[in-house]
C-alpha cells in the first residue's frame, strides 16, 4: 500500500473500500505512475489499462489482483 500511498501523496493508509478515482481523486496519469513503480519494485510487466484499471472499483481489489498477479508471476521477468 505504500506505494500507492506515495503516488497519490495520502497522509496514511487508504481504506481498502475506498474507490481509488472516486474517493482518492486517482487518474490516468497516477495510475501510470503506480504501476510503473510496481514495475520497477518487483521486475514485472504490467498492462496497466487493460489489467489494473478494470480492477479498480476498491483499494483492496486493486491491491487484491496486483498480488495474485505478481504471485502467479504473471508479467515477470523470469516466468
Amino acid at each position: 500500500m505504500f506505494l500507492l500511498q506515495e503516488v497519490l501523496e495520502l497522509e496514511e493508509e487508504p481504506d481498502r473500500a475506498a474507490d481509488p478515482i472516486e474517493d482518492l481523486g486517482m487518474d490516468s496519469i497516477d495510475i501510470v505512475d503506480y504501476v510503473l513503480r510496481i514495475e520497477e519494485k518487483f521486475g514485472c510487466n504490467i498492462d496497466e489499462f487493460d489489467t489494473l484499471s478494470q480492477h479498480m472499483r476498491t483499494v483492496g481489489e486493486m491491491i487484491g489482483y496486483l498480488a495474485q498477479f505478481l504471485e502467479n508471476g504473471e508479467g515477470t521477468n523470469d516466468g
